[in-house]
């Protein structure tokens, strides 16, 4: 068995860096994800703690001489993530599914609020692998890619991450930024309006011009 631990702080709040893990997936940074399909989800009044099930479909990078063992390189995972927003805690697990009597991969992926600045986000990543018995002296460079794989795809991860919060923080800006161009437009509106209400009174008989009657009825 290899394990292979690693840290990384997000430059945004748990809040954020949460959000954009149920947004993740599909992601042109890892597309070794095929897809994601939520399969149970269940929520606890008691302790406000959200457990939810999710099966992926992964493309496996497997080397040549092990894909004559599995015949395949795709594969399952199932991910169990367990969120507690009073807290601020977000675990995920995942393990694989397939090729599991040649291959055992267990991953665990934490996100909590830095303990050095509250308005940051640090990630714990932990990850195991174990190779079959049956695989005999290729147990131990089995286990050796798999894990150099794993480097390579964490940071694959965290930038993939990072695409996702910023199309997070753009989309909330365009949803804030609604109601001041909709509460201005409004003002103009009123105003033009009341311009156009005093103009017709003064001049008492004149009828109100085709705009007039538009803008009247803009309101």
């Amino acid at each position: 068995m290899k394990l292979w631990t690693s840290e990384h702080v997000y430059d945004h709040p748990w809040e954020t860096v949460t959000a954009a893990c149920w947004q993740k997936y599909p992601n042109s940074n890892l597309p070794q994800v095929i897809g994601a399909h939520v399969t149970d989800r269940q929520l606890n009044t008691q302790t406000g703690t959200l457990t939810t099930v999710r099966l992926m479909k992964c493309q496996q990078s497997l080397p040549s001489w092990m894909k004559k063992f599995v015949g395949v390189s795709c594969g399952f995972v199932r991910e169990e993530t367990i969120v507690n927003a009073l807290q601020k805690s977000f675990v995920a697990k995942t393990r694989n599914l397939s090729f599991n009597n040649y291959l055992s991969m267990e991953e665990t992926c934490t996100y909590s609020p830095d303990p050095k600045d509250a308005n940051k986000t640090l990630f714990k990543q932990e990850y195991s692998v174990t190779a079959g018995p049956g695989l005999f002296g290729l147990a131990g460079s089995l286990e050796s890619f798999v894990v150099s794989r794993a480097t390579e795809n964490a940071h694959k991860g965290r930038k993939a991450m990072e695409h996702v919060i910023e199309r997070i923080k753009e989309e909330t800006q365009n949803i804030s930024i609604l109601p001041v161009v909709a509460c201005e437009a409004s003002n103009t509106s009123t105003s033009t309006t009341t311009t156009t209400t005093t103009t017709t009174t003064a001049s008492n008989s004149a009828p109100a011009s085709s705009a007039d009657l538009l803008v009247v009825n803009s309101r």
